[in-house]
C-alpha cells in the first residue's frame, strides 16, 4: 500500500468527479476495443478519457459537458 498525503488524493480524484462508470453487460472487451466502440456509438463532438478499473468495468471523464450530457439521455441498448 502506498500513502500519499490527502491533498495529493484529492488532486488525483478531482478530473474523475463527474466520470461514469461504464460496464458492456455479458461480455468481456479489452481497454483498446471498448474505447473504440465507444467512440464510435457514442460520436461525440469531443474527446474523452478512460480509466480500466478493473473486472471490466471503466470510468469514461468527458472533455465537455454537452457530451457528457448527451450520453447519459442516450440508452446504451446499441451494443
Amino acid at each position: 500500500m502506498v500513502h500519499i498525503e490527502e491533498f495529493v488524493f484529492q488532486g488525483l480524484c478531482a478530473p474523475w468527479q463527474d466520470a461514469l462508470v461504464v460496464k458492456l453487460l455479458g461480455k468481456n472487451i479489452d481497454f483498446h476495443t471498448m474505447k473504440d466502440l465507444l467512440g464510435r456509438i457514442w460520436k461525440l463532438k469531443v474527446g474523452f478519457d478512460i480509466l480500466d478499473i478493473g473486472n471490466n468495468f471503466y470510468m469514461v471523464k468527458f472533455d465537455i459537458a454537452d457530451d457528457r450530457q448527451k450520453v447519459r439521455r442516450r440508452p446504451l441498448d446499441d451494443f
